[in-house]
């Protein structure tokens, strides 16, 4: 028999009125499969890899996991899908009705992301016996309490205290909570773990504490209502799309402990107009303003090396930025389609301007190159109005000459 590794969706079109499914082997589980209201597991299947992304954009209609009997990896009960000894809780299906579920004595451990977008989930009761985990109002904690692991999805609750026996708020602990309004998180936090408040698309206050030092990739991510927050001087690392498509955010201060801004972190921040970059900042990962469409100005600090790929594309209301003498590169597409950049001038310190790096910036007519530059990549400036002012001879002379640019020399301009 022919093993199936992956079903994608275009492949689904013809069957799908099919509700119920039984899978033979398969390394990754498609759009497909997780799209339907029950799956089977053979006792062949060995291998599972569910993941964030799986969860929240193809697995909403996902009612009832079964597993056969025989198989030597995996096992259900009631629906839910745990390791074969029942000691890891993999996942409960976000279409399941239940608002009250209670974590099995003998479970160790969950899975991240195991209850993701279980809406109607608003209880999680833990039974004393159990040696790994506590529940306090229906929130599921650590044994001993100091990690806040998840916080009911389907809750109804608008507000909450963080109690103060919490030092870290667990991975994905809040996400998707989309009646949750307020939170208050108290100064014995210490980290706010991946994905923690992710999709909390109602929260619009939320206070960080002076005990935070490390904000984690996606933290934030999504929470479309926060208009306003305070990051404080303990923190030290933004992490990956921290606060990406956080659309109504309108100003933010990066206090200057923090020595790295992760790849996304403010990626689709819409409403976001002004940002402070301090200068304990090093590297500012790739994608980290993209598509900040509202942004008008930003000064790269001089603790800054290089301007990664994508940083500032698409961020269409940026009208100067100012480039500090210690950045030695600019990346691919780095101010791609920032079409109100009128002037720019690149600092002696810049060595490289790669592909695409100010590509359709149409409104960009006049930009100064140092002879500093020793390499242009292709379609740099593609679809600029431009002016090159440069050191005839020099690296940007040649390009503009061979792109067919208009160019002229610092005396002449």
């Amino acid at each position: 028999m022919r093993t199936i590794e992956r079903i994608s969706k275009r492949s689904s079109s013809f069957i799908r009125n099919i509700k119920e499914i039984c899978v033979r082997s398969i390394i990754v589980l498609s759009n497909f499969f997780l799209r339907k209201k029950k799956l089977r597991i053979s006792a062949q299947m060995e291998n599972i890899e569910l993941n964030i992304e799986f969860a929240e954009l193809y697995n909403k209609n996902l009612a009832k996991i079964i597993v056969s009997h025989d198989n030597p990896t995996y096992s259900s009960i009631d629906g839910v899908l745990y390791s074969k000894d029942g000691t890891k809780l993999i996942r409960f299906p976000p279409a399941s009705k239940k608002s009250t579920f209670q974590v099995p004595d003998c479970v160790s451990s969950i899975e991240n992301g195991a209850f993701w977008g279980c809406t109607s989930l608003n209880n999680i009761n833990v039974s004393p016996n159990n040696l790994s985990y506590n529940s306090i109002d229906g929130v599921l904690y650590s044994k001993d309490g100091t990690e806040l692991i998840l916080f009911p999805p389907g809750s109804k609750k608008n507000t909450f205290q963080v109690p103060n026996s919490v030092t870290s708020i667990g991975e994905w602990a809040f996400s998707g909570c989309i009646h949750l309004i307020k939170l208050t998180i108290p100064d014995s936090v210490s980290s706010i773990e991946n994905g923690a408040f992710a999709g909390c698309t109602h929260l619009t206050t939320i206070m960080i504490p002076d005990s935070v030092t490390s904000i984690g990739n996606k933290a934030f991510d999504g929470c479309e209502s926060l208009t306003k927050l305070t990051i404080p001087n303990s923190v030290t690392s933004i992490g990956d799309e921290a606060f990406m498509d956080c659309t109504s955010l309108i100003k933010l201060t990066i206090p200057n402990s923090v020595t790295s801004i992760g790849e996304g972190a403010f990626s689709g921040c819409t409403s976001l107009t002004e940002i402070t970059i301090p200068d304990s900042v090093t590297s500012i990962g790739k994608w980290a303003f993209n598509g900040c469409t509202h942004l008008t100005t930003i000064t790269i600090p001089d603790s800054v090396t290089s301007i990664e790929s994508y940083a500032f594309c698409e961020c269409t209301s940026l009208t100067k930025i100012t480039i500090s003498d210690s950045v030695t590169s600019i990346g691919q597409s780095a101010f791609e389609g920032c079409t109100s950049l009128t002037e720019i001038t690149i600092p002696d310190s810049v060595t490289f301007i790669g592909y695409s790096a100010f590509l359709a910036c149409t409104s960009l007519t006049k930009i100064k190159i140092p002879d500093s530059v020793t390499l242009i990549r292709n379609d740099a400036f593609l679809s600029c109005p431009v002016t090159i002012i440069a050191v005839p001879g020099s690296c940007a002379w040649n390009y503009a000459q061979e792109k067919g640019i208009k160019v002229v020399a610092p005396d002449k301009e």
